[in-house]
């Protein structure tokens, strides 16, 4: 188990998800297949097209990266069915037991210095989704937002 102090001295490697570090500038993104989906309130999406998709042997449906302000705001990654259990070990055994949001077990977020992850699971199907957030770019974006 990663303990508090830990991921604090850690705090560079685990901002970074499948390779993307988050908060960088988006002329530092490898394109390699990315593939560009447009806009979504603000944010320019792209989506990961590798087949197929892993991280840590985990089967995934999606990868999204989400630029804002020319900087990586967030990732957001998607289990295939089934795949649920073992993401939820994954995220705890890298980021700690996480702030379960649910009496069940099947939503947490993850606090760290200069990230958020949050994740959810179905508990019928075992998919869930991570959501992985760059605190400094958010607030930035936050602001953006409440000014329009």
């Amino acid at each position: 188990m990663v303990t508090h102090t830990s991921l604090l001295a850690q705090t560079d490697s685990t901002t970074t998800v499948m390779g993307y570090t988050l908060g960088m500038h988006a002329d530092s993104i490898p394109k390699t297949n990315l593939l560009k989906m447009g806009k979504f309130q603000k944010l320019m999406r792209y989506d990961r097209q590798d087949t197929p998709l892993k991280l840590a042997g985990i089967d995934l449906e999606w990868v999204r990266l989400f630029i804002w302000d020319n900087q990586l705001h967030s990732i957001e990654i998607k289990c295939r069915e089934g795949q649920g259990d073992k993401m939820t070990a994954w995220l705890k055994s890298v980021y700690g037991s996480g702030k379960p949001m649910d009496a069940m077990g099947y939503r947490f977020d993850f606090y760290l210095p200069t990230m958020r992850v949050l994740w959810e699971q179905n508990i019928a199907t075992k998919q869930g989704s991570a959501m992985f957030v760059d605190e400094a770019v958010n607030d930035k974006y936050y602001i953006f937002m409440e000014q329009r």
